[in-house]
């Protein structure tokens, strides 16, 4: 955006400048007070949407390219700019529904596969090298007045 070389010019781009800064501070302090206050419920819906960023990317990336581009409806110019927040929170909708009918929400905390067969290898190496340090095999490796070497 170019402004005009004058005194106003200068000090509305200032002021736009500074305000596109407080404008985000603002609501990232929104968000703050939400997610610390009682709407912390209604942000919970959010979770599994987060946790599945790239393949919700990936889709909305499709849906909006097919709806606005030329590979697609081609939408672009014909379509208002405040369409783009209804449009948006259905295709958020239809991602939701998604999840919950397909179930690919992941747990919340990870799920720990093949932790048994990792205590039992754990276990072992643990006997065996027990079972190293007490041969006469080992005797050989320190001096004889180190009082590490076996007694053997």
């Amino acid at each position: 955006m170019y402004y005009e070389a004058s005194a106003s010019g200068v000090a509305y781009a200032a002021i736009y400048c500074v305000g596109t800064h407080v404008l985000a501070i603002g609501c990232i302090a929104a968000f703050l007070l939400l997610w610390i206050g009682p709407g912390r419920s209604v942000l919970t819906h959010f979770e599994p949407v987060g946790r599945l960023a790239l393949s919700n990317y990936l889709f909305q990336t499709a849906c909006i390219v097919l709806l606005l581009y030329s590979p697609g409806f081609g939408l672009a110019l014909t379509l208002p700019v405040w369409a783009s927040l209804p449009i948006g929170l259905a295709i958020f909708a239809v991602q939701r529904a998604g999840e919950r009918a397909v179930g690919r929400a992941p747990p919340l905390r990870p799920r720990r596969v093949g932790m048994a067969a990792d205590d039992v290898r754990r276990r072992v190496r643990a006997r065996q090298s027990l079972t190293l340090c007490s041969t006469s095999r080992l005797s050989g490796m320190w001096p004889s007045g180190s009082g590490l070497s076996s007694s053997r």
